[in-house]
């Protein structure tokens, strides 16, 4: 009759050892969920630097498209969002705005150096991507010949 009482005994979980499953399911799941979050804040950050790229080097093909002589009347100093830029940073094509257009981006040229036959163009395109403000800058040399 003892034996059979130790049978019943040690049938099932006891509640420590239920405790102890739960802990490690929680500590895993916790662990799982943190990469995922993690890596969907890399993802969207690395799809926003991507499109900016892409924005300024739109931007500055048209700068090197575009007449010396014109530059500076094309595209003003320190003006954001001027002269056309808009379909730049709306993405607008035919009316239709971009699903993949930027939170808040404006892109802004300047000229920090400039004689009459050299020109430094830096164009700069800042926008908001998940909460925080970013920036990104390229920078070309333009000569008049």
């Amino acid at each position: 009759m003892a034996k059979k009482s130790r049978r019943a005994a040690s049938r099932g979980l006891t509640f420590v050892e239920l405790l102890l499953v739960m802990f490690v399911f929680i500590a895993a799941g916790t662990g799982i969920l943190g990469s995922y979050l993690s890596t969907h804040f890399l993802s969207q950050y690395a799809k926003d630097t991507m499109i900016s790229t892409g924005d300024l080097k739109d931007m500055m093909e048209r700068i090197n498209a575009t007449p010396f002589a014109t530059l500076l009347a094309n595209f003003p100093n320190d003006a954001a969002n001027a002269n056309g830029y808009q379909t730049i940073v709306a993405g607008q094509t035919g009316g239709t705005p971009n699903p993949f257009a930027l939170q808040n981006e404006s892109i802004t040229v300047t000229y920090p150096s400039q004689t009459a036959t050299r020109l430094e163009v830096l164009v700069t395109v800042n926008w908001r991507s998940l909460g925080r403000d970013r920036s990104a800058s390229m920078s070309t040399i333009r000569t008049s010949s």
